[in-house]
């Protein structure tokens, strides 16, 4: 709910500061005492464009502010989700405008842009005005009135599981349709890609030992002259390495039999040996078995071209090409199974085709009877509001023949297979038309008090916002409808700008806009008033010139009836 409304330099209003609570919260005034502001303040914060003409003179820019609770509304946390913002219990909107420049808005002190403060802002608040009937004129939002006062929670569900569950078996066929249509050219362009990469047939770890093969080819010489030089030195030459250690060695020994001392030294020396043997012996296989080839280096040499000609090609290491044959023998295979997936997908649209058609209808016929039973309860609200001849229908349509093959552009949707339009006759003989083309501001007016009284406590609106719904009615009826803003203010707030004493004696909370002037200046102020405060204005709203004790006796009189209506006496 809005608790809170603070406005500054805002066409006549200097400043403003309201707190509103639950239930009905009702202003009131004589007409030019600005009401009407308080409504462009509201529209202003629930996203409408602002325009210079709303700065108060003298000032460099005008200001609206609104706190709304909304800790126990969770669809609005579901619509800031939507909208990619962070769920709050409290929201704090800003609206400001410049005299020059452009406006602003902010949402929690950070900037908004309007379109999203738009749509935060209808599931915050509905606007019923002689000028702004939008929810009740656009026909996109009956349908969701209608599910709301036939209770069509659970069967939404099953239609939008039913429906997703349709789009997405067409989702896949598509998908397989679209390989089908490109499979020739793609299968060819796949077995191309292939057939290179088996014709090469890399092997892992195949480059690293081709470049180190590579290298001994291509210092095959060198290799050799070098081993053998060390073979000759260590062990088959005159003077070789082996034959002074094995000298060594023994001379060691002779001098440990005398002296123990050199024991150590000898073992020491045996490892030499013996190291030496081993990298001789070495060497010379390695002499031995090193030869240059031509043609071999030749075919490495090659060899490493293909490979890194592939790595080039595909752009990944000798791993990448790997993967890449892997990943082209898996699609290869899946085109051959192509046809049997779709064969599979077509039979799956089938079944959920037929689970979406019957989804939305039983969703269409429990909404058929229940638009009968919504047309019943508006006009009989209707009637009470003085509107005796009136007609209110509900038009249903279906969007397509679900008995017809299965198309996707044909497929219900989410929201079943349904239409809904509301039409309305005030008169006999009046053939009932579309709501938007045939009613006036005043019966629109009772037509969404009616609507709104038939759907309280439905919907995801937190605030409801009436200006002069009681346009053009008085007496008995004007405190009917009073009684039924009273029965909608159970389920939601409700802010009501009105100028009949039968409907602000139903408030609980009134608010008194006056004019006033000082210093050469106009102002519109908005005071809250208490209880004897609202007898003087239930007075003065019921026709009295002068507020003698009779006529403040009558609005006693109306306020206790009110308030034992209301359960409040």
């Amino acid at each position: 709910m809005l608790a809170e409304l603070r406005v500054q330099n805002f066409v006549l209003i200097e400043h403003l500061s309201l707190s509103l609570g639950p239930g009905l919260n009702v202003l009131s005034g004589e007409t030019g005492a600005g009401k009407s502001i308080v409504l462009d303040a509201l529209n202003l914060l629930m996203g409408s464009r602002g325009s210079t003409d709303l700065v108060r003179k003298g000032a460099s820019e005008a200001l609206v502010e609104g706190l709304f609770w909304v800790e126990e509304e969770p669809w609005v946390a579901d619509v800031l989700t939507g909208l990619g913002l962070e769920p709050t219990p409290e929201l704090w909107i800003r609206r400001m405008v410049p005299r020059a420049g452009r406006g602003r808005a902010y949402l929690n002190g950070g900037p908004i842009p309007l379109a999203t403060l738009r749509t935060l802002a209808r599931a915050l608040a509905d606007v019923s005005s002689q000028n702004e009937h939008q929810v009740l004129l656009n026909p996109d939002t009956h349908l969701d009135m209608l599910d709301g006062f036939a209770g069509h929670s659970s069967l939404l569900d099953a239609m939008r599981d039913a429906a997703g569950a349709l789009a997405q078996a067409f989702e896949a066929l598509a998908r397989l349709e679209a390989q089908l249509k490109d499979r020739a050219e793609r299968e060819e362009f796949l077995r191309f890609q292939l057939a290179e990469l088996e014709r090469v047939a890399p092997r892992e770890g195949e480059d690293e030992a081709l470049e180190l093969e590579r290298k001994r080819l291509v210092h095959a010489e060198k290799l050799h002259e070098h081993a053998r030089a060390i073979e000759e030195g260590l062990y088959a030459g005159r003077g070789a390495v082996v034959d002074v250690v094995s000298d060594a060695v023994a001379r060691l020994k002779e001098m440990a039999r005398i002296d123990p001392e050199f024991e150590a030294q000898v073992a020491i020396l045996e490892g030499v040996l013996y190291s030496v043997e081993d990298v001789a012996r070495l060497a010379g296989a390695y002499a031995r078995d090193i030869r240059f080839d031509s043609e071999r280096l030749d075919e490495v040499t090659a060899r490493i071209a293909d490979l890194n000609r592939l790595k080039r090609k595909y752009r990944v290491g000798l791993e990448g090409l790997l993967r890449k044959r892997e990943a082209l023998r898996v699609e290869l295979e899946a085109f051959e199974d192509v046809e049997a997936h779709r064969e599979r997908a077509l039979q799956q649209i089938q079944q959920r085709w037929k689970d979406a058609a019957h989804a939305a209808g039983v969703l269409s016929a429990s909404r058929r009877d229940a638009a009968r039973k919504l047309e019943k309860a508006v006009e009989t609200e209707l009637q009470s509001l003085g509107m005796p001849r009136a007609r209110f229908g509900v038009r249903i349509e279906e969007r397509a023949d679900l008995g017809g093959g299965p198309t996707a552009e044909s497929a219900p949707g989410r929201g079943g297979n349904d239409r809904v339009a509301f039409y309305f006759s005030a008169n006999v003989g009046e053939a009932p038309r579309p709501l938007a083309r045939v009613a006036s501001g005043g019966e629109l007016s009772r037509v969404s008090l009616a609507l709104k009284r038939v759907l309280a406590g439905v919907g995801d609106v937190g605030t409801f916002l009436f200006d002069e719904v009681d346009a053009g009615i008085g007496g008995a009826v004007a405190e009917v409808v009073g009684r039924k803003l009273r029965d909608i203010a159970r389920h939601r707030q409700l802010i009501c700008i009105t100028h009949l004493a039968q409907v602000a004696a139903f408030a609980d909370r009134h608010f008194a806009v006056r004019k006033r002037v000082a210093g050469g200046r106009t102002s519109s102020v908005v005071v809250s008033l208490d209880t004897e405060e609202r007898v003087e204005e239930i007075a003065r709203m019921m026709g009295g010139i002068e507020l003698t004790e009779r006529t403040l006796a009558h609005a006693r009189e109306l306020m206790d009836r009110c308030a034992a209506y209301s359960g409040r006496a």
